[in-house]
Order: C-alpha cells, then sequence, then structure tokens
C-alpha cells in the first residue's frame, strides 16, 4: 500500500483519492508551488516596472528642498514640504496630504526659474503643479503659478519639518 504525505500526516492512498482519474494529480502541492512562482513573478515585475519612471531623487533641484510657510491670509498654520521623492501639503496636524514626485521640468522665466512638477497621490491619481522660484533680499521665494500674488518663504533648517536636508 503506497503512503503519502499530506497535510502534516501519513495518510493511506485510498484516503487521498487513489483510483480516481489518473490523468489528474492526487497532489496539490506542486500546482501551489506554481501558483506561488507565478504570484512572485508577477510582483516582481510589477515592481520593476514602478521603479523604472525614469526619475530618480538626485536629480530634484535642491533649493525646492525644504519647508515653505507663508503669511498670506486663509493660509494660516499652512505648510509646503518639498523632498526629492515627496511633496507633502499640510495645515497644522489635522491635514497632511504626502504626494509622490513623478517628473520635475525646470525652465528659466525671467528672473525666476520655473519648476514644473508631476506627481500622484496615495489612489495613483496624477496632478501637476508650477512653482517659480526666485531669490529677494529677504530670502527665497516661491509663488504657485495660479496664485502669483501669495509668496511662500523657506523656513531657515532650524524651523524645518521632518524633511531631511543635505
Amino acid at each position: 500500500m503506497k503512503r503519502y504525505f499530506a497535510m502534516g500526516h501519513l495518510e493511506p492512498a485510498s484516503s487521498m483519492g487513489e483510483g480516481l482519474d489518473r490523468g489528474r494529480r492526487s497532489n496539490p502541492r506542486p500546482r501551489a508551488r506554481r501558483l506561488m512562482l507565478c504570484l512572485l513573478l508577477i510582483s516582481a515585475i510589477a515592481m520593476l516596472v514602478s521603479d523604472c519612471s525614469g526619475r530618480s531623487g538626485d536629480d530634484f533641484p535642491r533649493e525646492l528642498i525644504g519647508e515653505w510657510r507663508t503669511d498670506a491670509e486663509g493660509y494660516e498654520d499652512c505648510s509646503l514640504e518639498l523632498a526629492p521623492d515627496t511633496i507633502i501639503f499640510s495645515k497644522g496636524v489635522e491635514f497632511i496630504d504626502v504626494n509622490f514626485i513623478l517628473r520635475v521640468r525646470t525652465r528659466k522665466e525671467g528672473r525666476a526659474t520655473l519648476f514644473d512638477i508631476d506627481y500622484e497621490n496615495r489612489d495613483h491619481q496624477e496632478f501637476h503643479l508650477t512653482l517659480f522660484y526666485y531669490r529677494d533680499s529677504k530670502g527665497e521665494i516661491l509663488k504657485f503659478k495660479n496664485r502669483r500674488s501669495i509668496e511662500w518663504r523657506k523656513q531657515s533648517d532650524d524651523r524645518a519639518g521632518s524633511i531631511p536636508r543635505s
């Protein structure tokens, strides 16, 4: 009498369906291994494709890295934090919106530098933001293209939020 190892127990072959269609496998383990291998392969391909966006954090403009704030009415306690891979919009601790930068394009316009930033949220919805960057006698300034009247000022290292600077 043949014995098979199934579910941690030795059982007689007759209890595992011996005598059923011999063309079918009576042991599901090879099928489960193949399924696991396929899932592992699909996961590896998905990770590889998601990492091939063509952008590395090394090409992010250093002048944008940091925390930016404004004194404009209606934007009290708001901040914009930029890092090589993320853009974070926040209002105090009650609203924090972390997004992931996909692409950054740079161009000059007069005395300002324009940064076109494409980013996506956690639901993979894509957004676009254009920022004007320039320096004046008071320091570094950002303006949103669609809100040019509001100046966002870069915070000094000791006031900056959680974004590490290098």
